[in-house]
């Protein structure tokens, strides 16, 4: 009959397997470290962007005078930089006091984790959706 000394002793002897798991453990734990870095390079990426959006929509409406060709602007330049147009939300204000012109473009962008990191596993959907918001303002002087 074997005691409970026995049964440890021989369990500590028989090591074979252990680093295979101890690597196993590793290997998960880094594949989702990295693959949560990826996730966050892409959410920074959004972040970097809309402002980018808001600050070349706010531009143009500022030199052209209408919102319109600001909107325009911006919703071209959200292509170029790769935002979905149906998570993106744009407006303008402006103001107007004495010969001071202002326009602000207010961009909000719904940003879904791991939607490409995982689209497979997430079926497309997100895990957890925020919003980000970015706002620029341009204005000008009428001396005319």
């Amino acid at each position: 009959m074997n005691t409970v000394s026995e049964i440890r002793a021989r369990l500590i002897e028989d090591e074979r397997g252990v680093i295979i798991i101890e690597a196993a453990f590793s290997f998960i734990l880094l594949i989702f470290l990295f693959l949560g870095a990826v996730t966050l390079s892409f959410v920074i990426r959004d972040c970097y962007n809309i402002q980018k959006v808001a600050r070349e929509g706010a531009r143009e409406a500022c030199i052209t005078g209408s919102i319109e060709s600001g909107y325009n602007k911006a919703m071209s330049s959200a292509w170029l930089y790769d935002l979905e147009p149906d998570r993106l939300t744009i407006k303008f204000d402006s103001q107007h006091t004495g010969n001071r012109n202002l326009i602000t473009c207010d961009v909000t962008y719904r940003i879904n984790l791991f939607s490409r990191t995982f689209p497979q596993l997430v079926g497309g959907k997100s895990l957890f959706d925020f919003d980000v918001h970015s706002k620029a303002t341009f204005g000008w002087w009428d001396f005319s």
